[in-house]
């Protein structure tokens, strides 16, 4: 099941940067808020990354999905994709000059050694 989810995210990681017709589902103005009572409320992390990595597959520029991502990539114990994660959240979050992200950031990558 890892190694299929690390090969999911690698396959999305490939999809370019702007599609002519993204994900309608995971475009929606609900999708996030889906994915975040699924992360938080429903505690299924596993379901969570589904759903964030499809709203990153629409909008690969989408800040507050790839933290999320990130966390439930944690939660679920997939210490690998996650770490590849919280390495693109700090990079995002040292581009917009968010010091506190890029800090969190920076901690979940020292606890993942």
């Amino acid at each position: 099941m890892v190694k299929f989810l690390f090969f999911f995210l690698a396959l999305c990681a490939c999809v370019p940067w702007k599609t002519n017709a993204p994900n309608a589902a995971a475009s929606e103005p609900g999708a996030m808020t889906e994915a975040l009572d699924v992360l938080y409320t429903q505690a299924k992390p596993g379901e969570a990354v589904y759903l964030f990595t499809r709203i990153l597959v629409a909008n690969p520029k989408h800040y507050g999905a790839r933290f999320q991502l990130a966390v439930a990539l944690e939660r679920s114990g997939d210490r690998y994709a996650a770490k590849a994660e919280w390495a693109r959240v700090r990079a995002a979050a040292e581009a917009i000059h968010d010091l506190p992200t890029a800090i969190t950031a920076q901690q979940h990558l020292e606890l993942a050694h």
